[in-house]
């Protein structure tokens, strides 16, 4: 239950952040770091594909520097 309710907050961010909704992700992100989740994010995945807690960092710095 816990991996799922990650999973579609990472999402969430990803998408906000692609859609152009800086004030979404950023609410988001703060929402995320409130629950802990980002220390439940895997650090590994399948090869090609970005780890979790890397994928956060990145959108999290760029939510921030925009």
């Amino acid at each position: 239950q816990r991996q799922m309710c990650i999973r579609d907050s990472l999402y969430t961010i990803q998408q906000q952040y692609s859609a152009g909704d800086l004030a979404g992700c950023q609410a988001s992100i703060d929402a995320f770091e409130a629950s802990e989740y980002r220390d439940a994010l895997p650090e590994t995945a399948e090869e090609g594909v970005t780890p979790p807690s890397q994928r956060y960092a990145q959108l999290k710095e760029a939510a921030e520097a925009r």
